[in-house]
């Protein structure tokens, strides 16, 4: 495993031992169809975190050497598709007409995104997990406080699931005469990842990653929504983010989901790369102190997808070439934010 050059036969290029198990036409997981083994499961028994059918995030992709004693090969190690590294979370909220906010969220985390948080969990004790859970509450939602912190480990699945409830005094903003604004993504990604240079010599390898987000939020009985944030759909080679708010019955019902594809990106393609994870960032831009809300917080936030930066170029990357991102819509405007207005009922006019 690791960085190997294939036109060089030197099994000293391999500094690590993994397993390939010859597994069932149908197995799920991280398998490869061999052209005479038929199709093998690749297994790390030296990672506790990581069970079978998955491999760590390092090891996708990279070349092995397969020993067999009629049968050996070099071989590339296969990445699990983008939709089996996935986190899917549900909030659902209240705020009151303080602007203090209590909800509980469910978050799903599957594939390398359950590892990542299995291994959070076990390195930590209770208390220690805990904070970290509030401690990404409150990326989204200030002073928040966490009453409730439940997880469940199904490796079996290779699925992690965590329940939170939660309270944020002053998350939305009273603006005064009966103004009040939030966002009503709630609970966003907590990893983020700078493109800060303004340009490459080198591919980037983008790791396959989907995250979803519904949250359902029942507003405060003396305020109307007098404006939603317009719906987002970008839509690129790269990956596709489409968001949508919808006030109904007294609820805000906010959708968004970001989708990475697994693939290596040119180098001449970085600046559409970084003008795609720009507009991401600008239909989720965070408020500022000032109460207009197109006032955002410009500090960058970028996924976790783009974990892996590669040192050189594997044959054929440097003069691969793709098509510019394609734009559904126009890139989001900086109103990311709800705006209501308190109901007032006016006094019957009386005679003279």
């Amino acid at each position: 495993m690791g960085f190997v050059r294939k036109e060089w036969p030197s099994p000293q290029q391999f500094n690590h031992c993994i397993v390939a198990i010859r597994a069932a036409d149908d197995s799920s997981g991280v398998v490869l169809s061999h052209a005479k083994l038929g199709p093998l499961l690749f297994f790390d028994p030296t990672d506790p975190e990581t069970p079978v059918g998955s491999l760590p995030e390092e090891e996708q992709g990279s070349w092995a050497l397969l020993i067999d004693h009629d049968a050996g090969d070099l071989v590339r190690v296969p990445r699990a598709p983008p939709e089996r590294n996935r986190t899917e979370r549900t909030i659902d909220a209240e705020i009151d007409s303080t602007g203090t906010i209590r909800g509980s969220l469910h978050q799903s985390s599957l594939g390398r995104e359950a590892t990542s948080e299995r291994t959070v969990y076990h390195r930590a004790n209770d208390e220690a997990y805990r904070g970290v859970v509030e401690a990404r509450v409150r990326r989204g939602a200030a002073n928040a406080s966490v009453s409730t912190v439940q997880s469940r480990d199904d490796e079996r699945r290779d699925r992690f699931d965590l329940d939170v409830a939660f309270t944020a005094g002053g998350y939305a903003q009273i603006m005064g005469r009966g103004l009040m604004i939030f966002r009503p993504a709630i609970i966003g990604r907590i990893d983020r990842l700078s493109l800060d240079a303004s340009s490459r010599k080198y591919p980037i390898v983008l790791d396959g990653w989907n995250d979803s987000v519904t949250s359902r939020t029942r507003l405060p009985a003396a305020f109307e929504v007098e404006e939603l944030p317009k719906p987002v759909m970008l839509d690129t080679p790269f990956g596709s983010y489409p968001a949508r708010a919808e006030a109904r019955e007294g609820m805000l019902h906010f959708t968004r989901s970001l989708r990475i594809k697994s693939m290596p990106v040119p180098a001449e393609q970085y600046e559409s790369l970084r003008r795609f994870f720009e507009s991401v960032r600008a239909a989720r831009a965070r408020p500022g102190s000032t109460p207009r809300p197109e006032r955002a917080e410009r500090a960058p936030i970028m996924p976790r997808a783009l974990t892996s930066v590669s040192s050189y170029s594997p044959s054929g990357v440097e003069s691969a070439t793709m098509p510019p991102p394609t734009w559904k819509e126009a890139p989001p405007s900086s109103t990311t934010m709800v705006r209501m207005v308190m109901l007032k009922s006016q006094a019957p006019l009386t005679s003279q």
